[in-house]
């Protein structure tokens, strides 16, 4: 695993979406909106971990 800017001077886009994601200001979206993405990354999160043990 690479920390900061891969060989090729390019930025991962694992990197480009965290900063995406912390660039963003909760207050513009609604309360539905929030509710929703905290349902979806917790049902994303529970599925990583269940396959987690699987090939």
């Amino acid at each position: 695993m690479t920390i900061g800017p891969t060989g090729s001077g390019k930025v991962s886009l694992a990197r480009q979406m965290a900063r995406s994601g912390l660039a963003l200001d909760l207050g513009d979206f609604g309360p539905e909106v929030i509710a929703k993405a905290k349902l979806c990354l917790l049902d994303f999160l529970s599925c990583a971990f269940e396959a987690g043990h699987h090939p």
